[in-house]
């Protein structure tokens, strides 16, 4: 039962970021940050790009919370798409968002990224590198300097 409950919040989470894949330009990767969920009995990692748990950094899907014990390593969102190109030929597009910057789902300029990536201006740039996460409501300090309330901006 408790496996099933987890499979449902991930199947959730994936519907949440669905929307967000389109071709993203690869400066955003920059803007990639890391927070640890810690609640009800859960302590995990999770990303501001679509992903929760980590391969290698600890805490990762961990349950009960404090005991060091982990069912996950990292659940990444998944898309596919079938295309039709501007001469009417069928293709076929599938991609992640794993957390290995050096090894990024790119258009073959160079210039996108095929994947979940988080729009500037939601981090306080101003903490030092390895000091940044993800802006949560309970650590006033990860918030922005200043909130974006829409992207892109719009005059109306």
């Amino acid at each position: 039962m408790t496996v099933y409950r987890y499979f449902i919040i991930c199947i959730l989470l994936t519907s949440f970021f669905l929307p967000a894949l389109y071709a993203q330009h690869l400066e955003l990767v920059n803007n990639r940050v890391t927070g640890v969920h810690n609640g009800n009995l859960i302590r995990t990692r999770f990303t501001n790009f679509g992903n929760l748990g980590h391969r290698t950094e600890k805490p990762s899907m961990e349950w009960p919370k404090g005991t060091g014990i982990e069912y996950g390593l990292e659940f990444v969102m998944f898309a596919g798409a079938r295309i039709i190109d501007d001469n009417y030929n069928q293709n076929y597009i599938f991609t992640e968002s794993y957390t290995d910057p050096y090894h990024l789902d790119e258009d073959p300029t160079g210039t996108y990224t095929y994947s979940w990536e988080p729009l500037p201006g939601y981090i306080n740039d101003l903490l030092p590198e390895g000091q940044q996460t993800i802006a949560m409501s309970n650590i006033p300090q990860s918030w922005p300097q200043q909130w974006i309330h829409d992207y892109p901006p719009c005059s109306v």
